[in-house]
């Protein structure tokens, strides 16, 4: 590569990672929005978490629908967000992202620093708190296994049913309707 060439490059970079008032506008409403949308999932998970230590299987149900929505309305305005940071940036990346917003000394700028720390630790909660709810449906998974499976040496001929009337497998390897939320 020429060194004119690499001044240039240099040169695009620079002008990339810099946020003009509009953008930074844009890219603030779109933020909050995102934000919102990761602390009604963080609401939703604890509600999740506290309705399985509970055992309200029917408002788990619920919680769980919510939940799906919840992460599909969040994957549509991930994908909506992701077009407005390559419109901005054109190959975007983590650590483009946080330097232009950095370096934006903009009349956002206080606002969209402290939404970009918000967005990133509310994500990497919602993250920890699916993971941990996911270990207790897997662990509850386990345990009901063993029961049903104890029940089925005592008596080979026994059935066990779901709420539904449906026989129940006493194999898990499908995972239930818990495992896939």
């Amino acid at each position: 590569m020429s060194p004119f060439v690499r001044v240039l490059s240099v040169h695009e970079e620079m002008r990339m990672t810099k946020l003009n008032d509009k953008q930074a506008q844009e890219l603030q409403n779109q933020l909050h929005i995102y934000l919102q949308q990761l602390q009604e999932l963080q609401d939703i998970l604890k509600r999740e978490r506290d309705s399985m230590g509970k055992r309200e299987f029917s408002e788990l149900d619920r919680i769980i629908q919510h939940k799906m929505h919840l992460l599909n309305e969040a994957a549509t305005f991930d994908d909506q967000l992701s077009k407005t940071l390559k419109r901005i940036f054109r190959n975007p990346n983590k650590e483009l992202i946080t330097k232009a917003i950095d370096s934006y000394k903009g009349p956002l700028a206080k606002t969209l620093q402290l939404q970009f720390t918000n967005l990133r630790k509310a994500a990497d909660e919602c993250k920890r708190m699916n993971d941990i709810n996911g270990r207790i449906v897997n662990h509850a998974q386990q345990h009901y296994g063993r029961i049903i499976s104890m029940i089925k040496r005592e008596d080979p001929n026994t059935k066990t049913y779901c709420k539904k009337g449906r026989e129940y497998a006493t194999s898990s390897a499908s995972g239930g309707k818990l495992a896939q939320a």
